[in-house]
């Protein structure tokens, strides 16, 4: 025990405090938890999931810009009245789910279980008192490394979601059938010859320029307003000191949800429709290719995201990447973040986790 005292003119205080000497092994493999894994695939999977036909909206706006132009409910309404070449009325609403639940599921356990791995490391690294920088740094990792597990899967859902646009605008030149179209969209994934296993991960690139802004912005922004809403509500606050603890934590982490996802949706914007416009592309070669021995060079000679990036603002300008589709993808990550770290917060209280505000 240490006593530092400090003489005063008129009086003498004392404070006691232990100082910690143990040594802190601040390593990325001894601060693994997988329950952070579970948490974050249990989050990702469902609020994805739930928030499918969000998603296909956004998606097919993205896709025909000129079909759907006149807003986020009109849009809705005729997808659903035109069955969107989905075979199955509101059904077309949850084309792609399956690869929505697994490949999120999967992008969701490594993203959230890297990410809180990362923190205390680089936040060691950096030997900063602001944290905000090691955070960054920690979701860009994570992001990057989920984004790799989330292409294959993300490419089946666009493609199961646009391919109704390709069969309206080829006529019957195609019939790709339930598996693209229908709410499973688990068609076999082509794979280049030359390129083999590699082709799977084709769009990494664009994945990288939709994922890290978005991953970034959400775990860090969701982290900062948790953490200064707590202090600001403990601190100057009376009415919020006088409520239930529980109440205080849940109004908190759902408006430090609500916000983050605001920001996780413009800072992302630009990537997803490049992302959606590039398999779109991808899928349209493969569909209109009438002999199949040539749809194993389709993924080579599909555009590179930098090439996309031209192309759309060539003929939609700044406009197309950062307003198309815009308020259908509000609604869908508004639902998705905040549902998805509420669900997480849960989900980590239940296997023994503190939550967010708990830390703060």
């Amino acid at each position: 025990m240490m006593i530092v005292q400090n003489a005063l003119a008129y009086d003498t205080i004392s404070y006691d405090y232990e100082v910690d000497t143990t040594p802190k092994d601040h390593t990325f493999f001894s601060l693994f938890d997988p329950r952070y894994l579970v948490a974050g695939g249990g989050c990702a999977a469902l609020s994805h999931g739930i928030a499918t036909p969000l998603d296909v909206i956004k998606t097919k706006m993205q896709a025909n810009r000129e079909k759907f132009n006149s807003g986020f409910l009109n849009a809705a309404i005729s997808i659903v009245q035109t069955n969107g070449g989905g075979g199955g009325g509101i059904g077309v609403l949850l084309s792609g789910l399956v690869p929505t639940l697994l490949g999120y599921g999967v992008e969701g356990a490594v993203k959230f279980g890297m990410y809180e791995s990362f923190k205390p490391v680089f936040v060691d690294m950096f030997n900063a008192h602001d944290k905000t920088i090691p955070y960054l740094a920690a979701s860009v990792g994570a992001g990057a490394a989920a984004s790799l597990l989330l292409v294959p899967m993300e490419r089946k859902r666009i493609e199961a979601v646009t391919t109704s646009n390709s069969s309206s605008n080829h006529g019957d030149e195609q019939d790709d059938g339930p598996a693209l179209s229908g709410a499973g969209g688990m068609g076999a994934i082509m794979v280049d010859k030359k390129q083999g296993l590699t082709s799977l991960f084709y769009g990494y690139n664009t994945m990288l320029l939709k994922q890290v802004p978005y991953t970034m912005t959400k775990q860090v922004s969701f982290d900062l307003f948790a953490t200064n809403l707590f202090a600001w509500a403990t601190t100057y606050n009376t009415l919020v000191v006088s409520l239930p603890t529980e109440q205080v934590k849940f109004c908190i982490t759902t408006t430090s949800a609500f916000l983050a996802s605001i920001l996780a949706c413009l800072s992302s914007q630009p990537g997803d429709v490049l992302l959606t416009k590039l398999y779109q592309q991808q899928q349209e070669r493969h569909t209109v290719t009438p002999n199949s021995s040539t749809t194993a060079t389709t993924i080579t000679t599909c555009k590179s995201c930098n090439a996309m990036w031209k192309e759309v603002y060539r003929e939609e300008g700044l406009g197309g990447l950062f307003l198309t589709g815009l308020s259908a993808r509000l609604a869908h990550v508004a639902t998705i973040v905040t549902m998805q770290l509420l669900i997480y917060d849960y989900l980590k209280q239940l296997l023994g986790l503190p939550s967010t505000v708990s830390n703060c």
